[in-house]
């Protein structure tokens, strides 16, 4: 089974402040052996852009330089995501007690001292493990093979073999996508195609017959349009 892999994006404007927190990101994968995968932004719109509730941790410069600032990006991730951990990095300790409006995990000052970082990011990997995950066993080449449900993106039939897309792999599996449905047993899963059952969380939209999902097209068809907008307008509303 692989390590768990964790997905973090730093939004800051400021390349020496964005390089001193990437250090020591480094530096704690390095030391504690913990896999980071790490993306950076310097705007807000870029960001929001490209964000559909892949990550699992966001440091959020509080100050970003702009007519927005961090909490109202902050404000604008929660509409989408209550679960991504949000830690703010700043200047002035003043401004960190705004986090709680956002349900932020803990703030950390400029500039970041590695000792406080570490503390910090254990922190955040204790909420993101203690958190209770789904999983389902599935028939694979050499035995049995634990998926969880919260990092499936989507699942794929191709003839008579079974693909789950997860968030760092693709892992082959045998069975059909009936089965797969049965075991699963979740509302928020739903077919788009007779070959594909996709994760709603991580649908980033529709647009005519294609679903976007991280950074995907997955064809959707004519006869489960319906069912499948409905299925989403469903899952976003009870969210």
């Amino acid at each position: 089974m692989t390590t768990r892999k964790y997905k973090l994006a730093i939004i800051e404007d400021s390349d020496e402040d964005l390089k001193l927190l990437t250090d020591n990101l480094n530096r704690y994968k390095e030391e504690y052996k913990t896999d980071f995968a790490i993306l950076s932004y310097k705007n807000i719109n870029s960001f929001l852009e490209a964000y559909s509730m892949q990550f699992d941790i966001l440091f959020i410069d509080i100050d970003l330089g702009t007519t927005s600032n961090g909490l109202d990006l902050a404000r604008e991730i929660r509409k989408k995501d209550e679960d991504v951990v949000i830690i703010f990095v700043t200047n002035l300790s003043k401004f960190a007690l705004k986090g709680y409006e956002v349900d932020a995990l803990d703030y950390m000052l400029k500039p970041i001292r590695y000792t406080s970082f570490v503390s910090r990011i254990q922190k955040a990997l204790r909420v993101i493990d203690s958190r209770p995950t789904e999983n389902i066993l599935v028939d694979v080449s050499s035995g049995m093979r634990k998926i969880p449900l919260n990092s499936l993106l989507y699942v794929e039939v191709i003839g008579h073999s079974i693909k789950y897309h997860l968030i760092n792999e693709v892992v082959e599996g045998k069975g059909t996508l009936k089965e797969i449905e049965k075991k699963i047993d979740n509302k928020s899963f739903s077919r788009c195609n007779y070959c594909y059952l996709v994760n709603l969380r991580y649908v980033e939209g529709v647009e005519k017959y294609e679903c976007l999902i991280n950074g995907e097209r997955l064809q959707i068809s004519h006869p489960r349009k319906k069912q499948f907008t409905d299925d989403l307008m469903a899952y976003l509303l009870n969210k």
